[in-house]
């Protein structure tokens, strides 16, 4: 450079320095600059390009460490509930809850969970490939299961409100249910296989000033796109969690059902504006990844783990039924029955509460009410009341036989055929 001094005069030369990522060129005549190409930065003297380090996430990281951490327990603790769901798959909890989707959703957690170590492994065509398929597949197989369940449920009470139905509802077996989940995650996988041939994966090399760093070369769509048919079935869940936020108590699966979807809703709208605003969109994936499948977990699994392995008692049958009010009041008039020692007309006529007859029945221990009992225990009454406050004398009354068959093979079959066979010779005073 030229120093200009006074008016038109020129003075001695200046030396200036290059700008920020150029160095000397001493090709020339060691007067000019020259520009490093990309992934090197001028030494200190800037007279020599020197290479950056490729830099990608490592599994030693802070932040990876922590992704790994929770990853690997959420992995474990999902392990456990298949494995509990499998040795008490013949328990009422397991079966009411559909061990088949059950079986899909626990399933689709551990892919999840396993799906970490793929998105934070060396940038690869095999793993780039698995960190734009396997998270999409494992949302699916949860969320296109929990669609399935409240669907169902939403279907059952809607034809409960029916004063007279007509038929039963169409796709309530274990069969159908298993087949449309299966067919919802045919649509994710017909997506994200599009994806990839759309957008072929591969590993990148991404510049910067001052660092260059190794990453897939996944797009905003290839993320976008196979997640957004996901986020229609979590909203879809969200929506029939809502419809069926007031059932029996005996459906209070929906209710956490409701409580998980309405938790993996803020999860996933948080996760749009970190995900597109951060510079470090693997652990952010990765998180999101871990916090919705652990969410589902937490509300829908360690509810039934507790009562199997804590609460054995409440693992029946009774608990589990469709008409828990009615129970109720039948036990009412059983036990009115049993402590007035009437007639069948005052077991009709007898208004009771639940409290008063408990409180009651306390005071006679050697009587029981219905109030935990089968269907067909509950119709042996009906047809011969008076033979329940006579179960204890040394007299016992011919009873009519009632034999119990479910009419499908499915373990949560709605359809049961009763078949009563009365006695030949029956008491006139009955």
């Amino acid at each position: 450079n030229i120093q200009q001094g006074g008016k038109d005069k020129r003075c001695c030369w200046v030396c200036v320095k290059c700008p920020f990522g150029e160095i000397l060129d001493q090709t020339l005549d060691d007067q000019s600059c020259r520009k490093c190409p990309q992934g090197t930065v001028p030494d200190g003297t800037q007279t020599v390009c020197l290479r950056l380090p490729i830099e990608y996430v490592q599994w030693f990281d802070t932040q990876a460490l922590v992704a790994i951490f929770f990853a690997s327990l959420g992995f474990l603790t999902t392990s456990f509930a298949f494995i509990v769901f499998v040795k008490y798959s013949n328990t009422p909890v397991v079966k009411s809850s559909t061990k088949e989707l059950s079986y899909t959703i626990l399933a689709g957690m551990m892919i999840s969970h396993a799906s970490i170590f793929a998105i934070l492994a060396e940038p690869t065509i095999i793993t780039c490939t698995l960190s734009r398929f396997v998270p999409g597949l494992s949302f699916a197989m949860i969320y296109a299961a929990l669609l399935t369940k409240t669907n169902r449920i939403a279907r059952i009470l809607a034809g409960s409100k029916k004063r007279f139905p007509t038929r039963k509802p169409l796709f309530m077996s274990a069969t159908a249910q298993v087949l449309i989940t299966c067919f919802l995650i045919g649509i994710e996988v017909f997506i994200a296989v599009g994806m990839l041939m759309y957008e072929a994966p591969n590993s990148t090399l991404t510049y910067f000033p001052t660092r260059t760093v190794l990453e897939c070369n996944t797009t905003p769509e290839a993320v976008v796109i196979p997640l957004a048919f996901d986020f229609i079935l979590i909203l879809l869940c969200t929506v029939y969690a809502v419809k069926t936020r007031n059932v029996p108590e005996n459906f209070n699966e929906a209710k956490f059902i409701g409580f998980a979807m309405y938790t993996t809703c803020v999860i996933w709208i948080a996760f749009v504006p970190i995900y597109f605003g951060s510079d470090s969109k693997v652990i952010t994936m990765c998180m999101c990844i871990i916090f919705s499948a652990m969410v589902t977990w937490i509300f829908l699994f360690v509810p039934k783990i507790y009562i199997i392995i804590f609460r054995p008692e409440r693992n029946n049958r009774a608990l589990f039924t469709t008409s828990k009010n009615i129970r109720c009041h039948i036990g009412c008039r059983v036990s009115s029955a049993l402590s007035e020692k009437s007639s069948v007309n005052s077991w009709r006529e007898s208004n009771c509460s639940c409290k008063e007859i408990e409180k009651h029945v306390k005071e006679i221990p050697q009587k029981r009410t219905l109030s935990c009992q089968t269907g067909v225990e509950l119709l042996q009454v009906l047809l011969n009341p008076r033979n329940l406050m006579e179960a204890y004398s040394p007299s016992h009354t011919v009873v009519p036989r009632i034999t119990e068959r479910d009419c499908c093979e499915a373990d949560n079959c709605q359809v049961k055929k009763i078949t009563i066979k009365l006695p030949n010779h029956v008491d006139p005073s009955l």
